[in-house]
């Protein structure tokens, strides 16, 4: 209805179709014609015609809609969880120093940090450790003898790289670890045409590629970053030369064997330094009336590195539409090393509180001068094997059976040795008169070989009523047995959740 038919040789040669569909065009035989079809609301369609003479000519096409939609296949289905989806894109619009994705997290209910140079966090006042992150299925790490945000250095996912962000604040389901707190599950974009970026500010830069194959059976994403925080560092109250340089590379590969198999594999390469040459520190604390500067002039370094290596490879079998099959197998290598020796000359001094005196604010007297050694000579060397197994059964009725078993194999070697000592007023505190004491003294080897077993099981039961409701009820039961303690544990969690329409 309402399409104006045209004889593109004729423009005075037009008609409109009826109500429904039907019109009737006289045009001149045995001649080469195009006849077009359009409307606003359709593509336009030509056609080449030649009549004879006494000839009733039929030509009925159909139109297609200028914003018609192409087909769309559905993967996943969102159901009612206690997952919370962050849009990732909401990360380049954060003013954030830290520059890890992990400062998204930070603005969720729940979710505290006390400083803004550190990817760590803490949920409903829990440990910072006690914090699951997963990227595509594989459980990450953070460094082990990080002391401080600015030390930290790159987190562990590259926004460039990120399709989607999954966050439970607590509660989570079975086939999550068993870390309490907290699970952060990422998912790295899988490409599906050339593309890329790049951006650089005055604390690093990042750039990023991705495509895909011509015959769309290998995808490919790779990013690298290099991040300097010493731009920030030198407005703290201790002033000195700061080197921080953290960088690493990324890559993740998709192959698509077949309709059925698909094999990723997700790689990590990260170098991470921390030098610091601490040269002074001014701080004035205490009241209007009584007011105190404490002052220090450092000798001594501290440097602080840590190599990472990460490499996981997972593989996807989908023996029918309702079945889903997965292996993964990963390896993490760490060296971490912690090397300072400090030495500090500190001066108290009370300053002039009268408003009366010129010097107002300036030092009036000394109340005290000391000396202090900070010594440490901390190693870590950890590596950890994982081989896992994942399976989805999808039932009828949008109901879920998952399961999951995994092993994971551990080898730690930690050694600290670290020592200080306070001089004040020429004698060693604690004092002694025959022997040199130290405080605060720790001298420790550990090594560590222990292999863990971890399994669940869990059942999704979703249930959609008249008025478009929806009422989810997830339970499961998750085991845990490590060699280290001979423990086994078992963790039954059960979730019901309700959206109403």
């Amino acid at each position: 209805e309402g399409i104006t038919i045209a004889i593109l040789e004729d423009g005075k040669n037009t008609t409109i179709s009826d109500a429904k569909g039907f019109y009737k065009l006289e045009v001149t035989p045995n001649t080469d014609l195009t006849i077009a079809f359009y409307n606003i609301n359709f593509k336009q369609i030509n056609h080449k015609i030649n009549v004879k003479p006494g000839e009733n000519l039929t030509y009925s096409p159909t139109l297609q809609f200028k914003n018609e939609m192409t087909a769309v296949t559905v993967v996943g289905e969102n159901r009612v969880q206690e997952i919370t989806r962050i849009d990732p894109k909401l990360f380049y619009q954060l003013p954030t120093a830290g520059g890890s994705i992990e400062d998204l997290i930070k603005t969720q209910m729940g979710v505290s940090s006390n400083n803004e140079l550190s990817s760590s966090y803490s949920v409903r006042g829990g440990n910072f450790d006690e914090n699951l992150v997963y990227v595509n299925d594989i459980e990450v790490y953070r460094p082990f003898l990080v002391r401080s945000g600015q030390q930290e250095g790159l987190s562990f996912a590259n926004p460039d790289m990120v399709s989607n962000i999954n966050f439970s604040a607590g509660g989570f389901e079975a086939k999550y670890g068993d870390k309490m707190s907290s699970v952060l599950d990422i998912t790295y974009r899988k490409p599906t045409k050339f593309g890329g970026s790049a951006s650089g500010s005055l604390l690093g830069g990042a750039l990023h590629l991705e495509g895909i194959s011509k015959n769309r059976l290998v995808a490919w994403s790779i990013g690298s970053r290099y991040r300097s925080n010493a731009y920030i560092l030198k407005s703290i109250d201790t002033k000195g030369e700061y080197r921080p340089r953290f960088y690493d590379i990324q890559s993740f590969l998709t192959f698509n064997i077949n309709p059925k198999l698909t094999v990723e594999w997700l790689t990590n390469i990260a170098n991470n330094q921390y030098l610091v040459i601490p040269a002074n520190r001014e701080t004035t604390f205490g009241t209007v009336n009584n007011a105190v500067s404490f002052k220090v002039f450092f000798d001594g370094r501290e440097v602080m590195q840590y190599n990472t290596i990460m490499s996981g490879v997972s593989t996807t079998y989908l023996p029918n539409k309702t079945l889903k099959l997965k292996l993964i197998a990963s390896g993490y290598k760490t060296k971490e090393e912690e090397l300072y020796t400090v030495q500090g000359q500190y001066y108290i001094d009370q300053l002039e509180a009268d408003f009366g005196q010129d010097d107002f604010g300036q030092v009036a007297f000394n109340r005290g001068i000391g000396t202090f050694i900070n010594n440490g000579r901390n190693t870590l060397e950890a590596q950890v094997y994982t081989i896992e197994h994942k399976g989805t059964k999808y039932l009828k009725k949008n109901n879920e059976l998952l399961w999951g078993v995994r092993y994971q194999q551990e080898f730690i070697q930690d050694k600290l040795s670290e020592w200080k000592m306070i001089d004040s007023a020429d004698y060693v505190n604690p004092y002694s008169p025959t022997e040199i004491n130290l405080t605060d003294v720790y001298k420790s080897k550990i090594n560590i070989n222990s292999s863990r077993v971890m399994e669940y099981i869990e059942y999704v039961h979703n249930k959609t009523f008249r008025d478009s409701s929806t009422l989810t009820f997830t339970g499961g039961v998750r085991g845990n047995y490590w060699t280290l303690n001979n423990q086994f544990l078992v963790s039954p969690r059960v979730t019901l959740a309700f959206k109403p329409n």
